[in-house]
């Protein structure tokens, strides 16, 4: 094997098959798919294609050995996505090429673990506990496209954001949809995931901060560590996760036989309900009152204000109607 250096090039040669850095224009993508038809490769996922295309046109797609690869037919190989990307993109990107390799390697291609966004952005080191992080936006947005129309936020979340790229989650982050997000998840408790799952409850109480005020937000959440009375919906909201995390956890079903309520959507209903009440200064009259349909994938409640929320009568704030409640007083 030997070291030349080709049109400014490095690449290694060994025998017909080559491996260089090449800069690929979306016309030559468009030509090498085209003239690789006879070759029988993998379906193609369009949602990959939208989150590489998105990375390659905010710049985000870097230069890191994976190669796009070539048989002895000239055939596209490994690499249909990315070229299909780049047109979609728009923009020249650069690839390591490797050219000429045996026909019928193809199927040993591609055999280890896909790199997620959340070890992208750790490998990055500009960021920390990026798994919650990451899951702590998607967790936003599912909040703000599950609420009513009449959101009084009105920061409701782009449909087309499917936070599936580095560049989306980073654009989430870095502006006004999700900045500050870190710092809300660095001050939720681990022991809180007794309850439900770190990122939803970040998510939740970014929100509220901005309905009402950070300090304000802080407070309820500081709440779920528990020591006040029964009638605090805080209490109720505490006790009711906590009790279908028990109850999950025997494999049995909640308190009063009722359905447990474990999915996200489910889970911020009910935190978003508990803040509508103790945000208006309304107190439980019965430990019932924190529900949900059972089996229900019913729209978030909307986050009021304070102002808001005490100006609304109790049966209004939580937002239950009598048929979505397990049991009637």
């Amino acid at each position: 094997m030997r070291l030349a250096i080709v049109g400014g090039s490095a690449y290694c040669r060994a025998m017909a098959t080559s491996a260089r850095v090449e800069v690929i224009t979306p016309k030559e993508a468009a030509a090498y798919l085209a003239s690789s038809q006879a070759f029988r490769n993998r379906r193609l996922k369009a949602s990959r294609v939208d989150a590489y295309a998105k990375d390659m046109a905010h710049g985000h797609w870097e230069l890191n050995g994976e190669t796009i690869v070539f048989d002895e037919n000239a055939h596209l190989v490994n690499g249909q996505h990315r070229m299909h990307a780049v047109i979609k993109a728009g923009v020249p990107v650069q690839f390591m090429v490797v050219r000429g390799v045996k026909v019928g390697s193809a199927k040993t291609i591609d055999q280890g673990y896909g790199r997620s966004i959340a070890q992208a952005l750790h490998m990055d080191g500009s960021r920390k506990d990026t798994t919650a992080l990451v899951a702590a936006v998607r967790a936003l947005r599912d909040l703000r496209e599950s609420v009513d129309e009449n959101s009084p936020t009105g920061r409701r979340a782009d449909r087309s954001n499917k936070l599936d790229s580095v560049a989306e989650v980073e654009d989430a982050l870095n502006g006004p949809f999700a900045s500050g997000m870190a710092d809300v998840l660095a001050l939720v408790p681990s022991k809180y995931n007794n309850m439900a799952k770190r990122p939803d409850w970040a998510a939740v109480t970014y929100e509220l901060a901005i309905v009402e005020d950070q300090s304000t937000a802080m407070e309820w959440l500081a709440g779920m560590a528990g020591g006040f009375p029964l009638d605090d919906p805080r209490t109720a909201l505490r006790d009711r996760l906590m009790g279908d995390r028990l109850a999950i956890a025997k494999g049995g079903s909640g308190q009063y036989g009722r359905i447990l309520s474990r999915s996200r959507n489910q889970c911020m209903t009910l935190m978003v309900q508990s803040w509508n009440l103790w945000v208006g200064g309304h107190r439980m009259r019965s430990p019932h009152m924190l529900q949900i349909k059972a089996g229900s994938q019913c729209p978030i409640v909307i986050p009021l204000s304070r102002a808001d929320s005490a100006s609304r009568s109790y049966d209004k704030v939580n937002r239950t109607a009598m048929v979505n409640l397990e049991h009637r007083n």
